[in-house]
């Protein structure tokens, strides 16, 4: 499939990132002002992993979630959770499936916290409460189709910041097999 031009795929490329101190205090903060004292208890208790990680969709919902958050979907290679590749170009491979869309790209800090590898075909059953019963925040894994590294989180709350950096009207993606 003929990928559009989207630019250095060098996921360290944001020299902008925050520190990993200063996305744990963030989330730190989240939760207190939520009141949500289980997500305080695993942010201070999970080690920080935090990465640069690509999100593509439709234009639409790319400003949506921009202006307001992620949401996990409702089924994949991992179950329903926010899938993000280690690339901009990895998200041309993997944005395929039935719920999913291209025409532009988000990047993304999402910390990872304790990350649990997985195969190649994942386990499509898996939900945020049963990654959170073996002890892990998220998932890494690599279809083996060339697109690199995916991560999944279920938490909407591990991303710490995002911003648009591609978006193409004329693009639609390959066509899907419904």
């Amino acid at each position: 499939v003929a990928q559009p031009d989207v630019g250095d795929a060098n996921p360290s490329a944001d020299a902008s990132a925050p520190d990993i101190q200063t996305s744990r205090l963030a989330m730190v903060k989240r939760a207190l002002k939520q009141g949500n004292v289980t997500s305080l208890v695993s942010t201070l208790s999970s080690k920080s992993r935090v990465v640069t990680g690509y999100h593509q969709t439709s234009i639409g919902l790319c400003h949506a979630i921009v202006g307001s958050s992620f949401r996990p979907g409702r089924m994949g290679w991992c179950g329903g959770g926010i899938y993000f590749s280690s690339s901009r170009g990895g998200t041309f491979g993997e944005a395929v499936g039935p719920d999913s869309h291209q025409g532009c790209i988000i990047q993304a800090r999402v910390d990872l916290g304790k990350t649990k590898r997985m195969g190649r075909h994942c386990d499509p059953s898996m939900n945020g409460k049963r990654l959170a019963d073996m002890g892990y925040d998220s998932i890494g894994f690599d279809t083996g189709v060339g697109t690199g590294t995916q991560w999944v989180i279920y938490d909407p709350r591990r991303v710490l910041s995002m911003k648009i950096i591609w978006e193409n009207s004329e693009w639609h993606g390959p066509a899907k097999k419904r």
